[in-house]
């Protein structure tokens, strides 16, 4: 019976070797992608019509403060930030009015967009941020308040949209671990993953929390629509993308740092609810993940495991075994090797900061991926998430309802 599992296991572990280093093949071609857009200079044409700049708001994020102020200095010549809230008693609404009296109304406005009720509260902040303070201008931006972009940020993912086949420009966020316990350390290995994973291909995702669109695409595609009984703005407005024969292009530029500190239980109810959306809104791509988690884990575990048995009891499928576990482990550590390498290129100063993550990233692949693998798994069974204190049951990717106290 042994025999039987070694040989099984051998032709998948060397099928899953052929993939791994497809894996590292297009980690190499992300590489060279994010370093060349890193040191490439401003192209002639200068694209930088006017924009609105939304941002929506919900309680005292970490550095908030901070990173509101960042919105407000970028260099850009004509553009307004929108920044949206539920109700005037979010804590975040003092903050807010205390920028505003420092830039006035011309640079900054605050819309209290009320309580969403087929659609998630950010989702509806922002579109209510749109219809109410939104200028008509061609280009519309979206920010999350838990980043910190630099000041040419708003410059960098507006600029891809000069070309008419792009549909949406995206970046995305770096977590910087604010306290350095374990859970923290592996929010950031397990948010470096997708991060990492976005390049010059046709697989990217936008991410909420830092894309821009032209207007002209929002209303011809029916955002809005789409976004009024959405749970996610961003997988949503992917697909709407993808399906109109647009592209979802990734500004590496536009990588911005996000500081925050985790428990295990906010750990794993933040990962299990990016799955839980992601199964809902995107089934494919939900799949996709838990089953390379779980061929991750098989034929490393596994392979490990037979590695040791074949070589206690002497027999000669050692030496087919034995390469499965040590390859596996050794793309996972050049993976996170490349990983690191670009995002201190890109944010230099918090290297500090992220040194524990980075060598948990480089030399741990095999236990974060576990940690991923149970949160996947755990994402299952409900349609039901928590999020910012609301309660949303998901019934479809334009439908959701609102659970409130």
């Amino acid at each position: 019976m042994m025999d039987v599992l070694v040989i099984i296991f051998a032709l998948f572990g060397w099928a899953m070797v052929a993939l791994a280093i497809a894996i590292v093949a297009q980690g190499f071609a992300n590489f060279h992608f994010v370093r060349k857009r890193i040191w490439q200079v401003r192209p002639p044409h200068n694209y930088m019509p006017p924009a609105d700049l939304i941002c929506p708001c919900c309680g005292l994020d970490h550095d908030l403060e901070e990173n509101l102020r960042c919105l407000l200095v970028q260099d850009y010549p004509d553009y307004k930030v929108i920044f949206t809230v539920a109700d005037p008693d979010d804590p975040a609404v003092a903050l807010i009015r205390k920028l505003l009296d420092e830039v006035g109304p011309d640079r900054a406005c605050l819309v209290f967009a009320g309580l969403a009720k087929n659609c998630a509260q950010k989702v509806y902040n922002q579109l209510q941020g749109i219809r109410q303070a939104g200028r008509g201008v061609p280009i519309l931006a979206f920010i999350d308040s838990d980043i910190h972009p630099g000041p040419n940020w708003l410059r960098h993912i507006v600029d891809p949209l000069v070309r008419p086949t792009v549909g949406v420009v995206t970046g995305h966020r770096w977590y910087v671990p604010a306290r350095q316990n374990l859970a923290s350390l592996i929010l950031s290995v397990l948010n470096a993953v997708p991060a990492g994973g976005m390049g010059p291909h046709s697989c990217n995702q936008a991410w909420g929390g830092a894309m821009a669109i032209r207007k002209e695409h929002f209303d011809r595609l029916k955002i809005a629509d789409i976004w009024s009984g959405a749970i996610t703005d961003d997988l949503t407005l992917s697909t709407a993308v993808k399906k109109a024969g647009l592209r979802v292009v990734f500004e590496p530029k536009c990588y911005s740092a996000s500081r925050d500190a985790v428990t295990w239980s906010g750990l794993f109810e933040f990962v299990r609810r990016q799955f839980i959306i992601t199964k809902v809104c995107n089934p494919g791509l939900w799949l996709i993940g838990l089953a390379g988690s779980l061929q991750y884990a098989l034929a490393f575990w596994l392979g490990l495991t037979l590695a040791i048995w074949t070589a206690w009891t002497g027999q000669a499928a050692f030496n087919f075994v034995w390469p499965i576990p040590l390859i596996i482990y050794a793309a996972g550590l050049l993976k996170g090797i490349l990983r690191r390498i670009n995002i201190f290129l890109v944010l230099p100063r918090h290297k500090h900061d992220l040194n524990r993550a980075t060598w948990l990233d480089i030399f741990a692949s095999p236990l974060t991926n576990l940690v991923m693998l149970f949160c996947i798994v755990a994402s299952t069974p409900t349609k039901t998430i928590i999020w910012r204190g609301t309660k949303y049951r998901l019934h479809h990717p334009s439908r959701t309802e609102v659970i409130r106290p």
